[in-house]
C-alpha cells in the first residue's frame, strides 16, 4: 500500500495494515475490547514515529480505540 511516508515509517505501520485492513477498520470509531492493539503500541513506540503524534493518533483511530 503507498501511504506516502517514508519508507522507515511505512515499514512500521506495515504490520497494522496487514493485521487490520483497511475495510474492517474504523468501523464504529468507540472504545471497544479486540483488535491489534498490542500492535498499534509497539507501532506507537517504535522510535519511526515519535516525530509524528497526529499519525500515531490516527493508528489509534483506525483500531477503534478513540480515547487513545
Amino acid at each position: 500500500m503507498d501511504m506516502n511516508l517514508p519508507e522507515s515509517i511505512q515499514s512500521a505501520v506495515q504490520p497494522l495494515f496487514d493485521a487490520l485492513p483497511l475495510d474492517q477498520a474504523m468501523t464504529q470509531l468507540v472504545v471497544r475490547q479486540g483488535g491489534p492493539t498490542d500492535l498499534v503500541q509497539s507501532i506507537v513506540a517504535s522510535p519511526e514515529l515519535k516525530a509524528y503524534p497526529a499519525l500515531r493518533s490516527g493508528l489509534w483511530l483506525y483500531v477503534d480505540q478513540l480515547d487513545r
